[in-house]
């Protein structure tokens, strides 16, 4: 799904510690398997949300997925405040600013020292870097759909990530941990092979992963998430690479108020399986609404319901 949600920064009253869960500052480094590391999104990536869903459910979320434009202030106070409270981030930059201006990826791609676009690129890449070993990054998430249409073709993003990772290993980030992240309609109609950089610039193959059924007024069939997980699982084991889901989450069904919950509970019980449990390097449940009200029916928030708060309360104690 690909979100726009709003990265204006925001600066008051941010806390500077959340419910510590100690999860280890640098996933990549930690000598401990945790089993099924779990993550969440929250609108604007505000800290104190995190704060409270944790204080909430007695449970960390040791990952957060944070979202950027090119044009953003990084990192903002809340994005500090869960670095200082030893969160993991997985930073996604979209290469989009106010204004309307649009980064086209090929002129990424080429950008030369001395340009002043090659200057916004390398200056995104250091910032990356200095957040620490073990941090996630992603540029462009979800480049297939719609709205990475204006920024170029396939082609040109490959080049754009294949560049990407060359500066990021050169200026000092062989510590940071690209993900590759695609929605799953483009592994389950093999559109994911046209935009896949290669294994040689792909640490983690990233797959955001939704139960949509009705929410977008058309009427796909209920999935779980054991069915959704099996074409980019494939890929991403055909790659000898992990598979991260760094966006899921399941809509309601309006007619049966127990099927959300009865989705989670199916989920809980997939991630919990070794077999699938070994290949993820993360989950983050996507806790935020259908952004900027494009489908206000998919209602992705964990307590869209009753029965859904509680059985994501379960969800994420079972897996923490």
């Amino acid at each position: 799904m690909t979100s726009s949600t709003s990265t204006t920064p925001t600066t008051s009253n941010q806390p500077t510690t959340l419910l510590s869960s100690d999860p280890p500052a640098s996933l990549a480094d930690s000598d401990v398997d945790p089993g099924v590391v779990l993550g969440i999104a929250v609108p604007e990536g505000r800290a104190a949300t995190v704060r409270d869903l944790e204080v909430e459910l007695g449970a960390g979320f040791p990952v957060i997925r944070t979202f950027s434009r090119w044009d953003s202030v990084f990192p903002n106070a809340d994005q500090q405040a869960l670095l200082d409270a030893g969160r993991t981030l997985h930073m996604s930059v979209r290469p989009n600013a106010s204004g309307g201006r649009v980064i086209q990826w090929r002129d990424m791609a080429d950008a030369q020292p001395g340009d002043e676009l090659y200057e916004e690129f390398v200056a995104w890449i250091d910032r990356m870097i200095d957040v620490g070993p073990g941090t996630y990054v992603t540029i462009n998430h979800e480049p297939e759909t719609n709205d990475s249409a204006r920024n170029g073709d396939a082609d040109d993003y490959v080049a754009m990530w294949r560049r990407f990772v060359q500066l990021l290993r050169e200026r000092g980030g062989e510590e940071t941990v690209v993900v590759w992240t695609m929605t799953s309609g483009a592994f389950s109609d093999g559109r994911a092979e046209l935009w896949y950089p290669g294994d040689d610039v792909v640490d983690v193959v990233g797959a955001d992963l939704y139960n949509w059924h009705t929410c977008q007024g058309s009427d796909r069939p209920w999935v779980d998430l054991d069915s959704l997980l099996v074409e980019p699982l494939n890929f991403a084991r055909d790659r000898n690479k992990p598979l991260a889901l760094p966006e899921f989450a399941s809509a309601e069904d309006r007619n049966e108020p127990d099927r959300k919950a009865d989705w989670l509970r199916d989920a809980a019980a997939t991630l919990a399986r070794p077999e699938i449990a070994d290949d993820l390097e993360f989950v983050a449940w996507f806790n935020v609404n259908a952004p900027g009200g494009t489908w206000p029916n998919c209602i992705w928030s964990h307590d869209s319901s009753v029965e859904s708060a509680d059985a994501f309360g379960q969800f994420v104690r079972d897996l923490s």
